[in-house]
């Protein structure tokens, strides 16, 4: 019973994400995504910057180019077979709930999105969250050194940084990944080629145990 209430609970905080016009109001020019499915209480979570334009028009995270190399890593993870496996079993956001092209308004965005992903990390309860680069590092858990230093390894929340209020589940496990639109420059560099490996054998490890 409280799965299905959680699970009701992210789909109404979804449709609230869509009626959100908090940075219309602050002057802010952005694109909208629909009141998609993101998934439900899963056991990992994926968390990027900000939606790709390609998810305007497909109602789905992850669904450009770059999103479609992250769902390769994660099939090469073990989480699912095929694509379709993976966005059964995960659930996935990002800092920002709409897309801008502004680097200043995306900063802004994901300041006034703050609020959603906290409560969609509470309503998930993961036991294993995933970051797409290092912005969301930085901003969840006051991350300070380079994002090379983490890929490769599993960390905690105090591990990363100092926060006064923890944000994940005790016990949860930060894998933290390059962002997957920079992939082929780590793929053509032999040690970080080798510590994004790392990281997706620690996926695997950690989401089929």
């Amino acid at each position: 019973m409280r799965l299905m209430d959680e699970i009701i609970k992210l789909e109404l905080l979804a449709m609230e994400v869509s009626d959100c016009r908090l940075c219309e109001a602050h002057g802010m020019a952005l694109n909208h995504l629909p009141a998609i499915h993101r998934g439900d209480c899963a056991p990992m979570i994926v968390i990027g910057t900000q939606p790709e334009k390609a998810d305007l028009h497909s109602r789905q995270l992850f669904s450009g180019s770059a999103g479609k190399r992250m769902m390769n890593w994660l099939v090469r993870a073990g989480v699912g077979k095929e694509v379709e496996d993976v966005l059964a079993r995960i659930y996935f956001t990002t800092l920002s709930k709409c897309h801008t092209a502004s680097g200043r308004d995306l900063n802004q965005a994901i300041g006034h999105c703050s609020f959603f992903i906290e409560r969609e990390l509470k309503l998930v309860a993961p036991r294993i969250c995933v970051t797409l680069g290092k912005e969301p590092l930085d901003r969840l858990f006051r991350y300070v050194g380079t994002l090379e230093d983490v890929v490769g390894g599993e960390w905690t929340e105090t591990e990363l940084g100092s926060h006064m209020f923890p944000i994940l589940p005790d016990g949860c496990r930060i894998i933290p990944l390059p962002k997957p639109s920079s992939a082929l420059m780590w793929a053509k560099d032999v040690g970080r080629a080798e510590r994004l490996d790392q990281a997706l054998v620690l996926i695997d490890k950690l989401f089929n145990k």
